[in-house]
């Protein structure tokens, strides 16, 4: 069958999150919709942006933009620092030292994680053998 996802939308109005169908019923919010009529007179709705606004969607294309710009100037600022330091690599090995770092903290993150979890399940088989055998 056809199914249909509810979507959380913001309504600026009430200053709360409400859901797309309640922002329907009260008529103030309009999802950004291509409106076709066809030959035979019928008119057909193509939703653009999964039911949101114009608004909205320029909010996250300008988010979008933002976001990339800032990605492509961080990675120019970096390249332009390890072209600097090209003749002795000064900022290549501050680079891998940050990544052996960070490459430490995530394994120990993971290892403390999953030593949690092993005590966890054998406390929980201890607490099951405990009660099976009293």
């Amino acid at each position: 069958g056809f199914s249909v996802a509810i979507s959380i939308m913001y309504d600026s109005s009430s200053q709360s999150i409400t859901t797309h169908s309640s922002l329907s019923k009260h008529g103030d919010y309009r999802p950004l919709a291509i409106r076709v009529t066809r030959e035979d007179g019928s008119k057909v709705e193509y939703n653009v942006g999964c039911g949101l606004n114009l608004r909205d969607l320029l909010s996250v294309l300008g988010l979008y933009i933002l976001f990339y710009t800032a990605l492509v100037g961080f990675c120019t600022l970096l390249l332009k620092g390890a072209m600097a330091t090209s003749d002795t690599d000064t900022l290549m090995w501050a680079f891998f030292v940050i990544g052996l770092t960070f490459g430490g903290i995530v394994g120990l993150f993971l290892k403390l994680g999953k030593s949690k979890r092993t005590n966890a399940e054998a406390q929980e088989e201890l607490a099951l053998h405990e009660e099976m055998y009293p």
